[in-house]
């Protein structure tokens, strides 16, 4: 599979995560004390630091392993 197959396939891949983030990370708003919501939201982090490190882009694996750290403050 080419390069530009494999980029493609992450970037259709984490947009449809990044939209449902989006939603969940609304929703926790309205309910903060909602745990499971909150672990909805650290899976998609999860898979899109995950996914980012397959696919070599160490820098946007790097900020979405950050993006984990302050979810673990909640």
């Amino acid at each position: 599979m080419s390069k530009e197959k494999l980029k493609q396939i992450f970037i259709e891949e984490a947009t449809e995560i990044i939209e449902k983030m989006d939603i969940d990370i609304l929703n926790f708003e309205e309910s903060p004390s909602d745990k499971a919501l909150l672990n909805e939201i650290f899976r998609g982090v999860h898979t899109l630091k995950g996914s980012a490190n397959a696919f070599n882009f160490s820098r946007l694996g790097e900020f979405v392993h950050h993006f984990e750290d302050v979810l673990d403050f909640f």
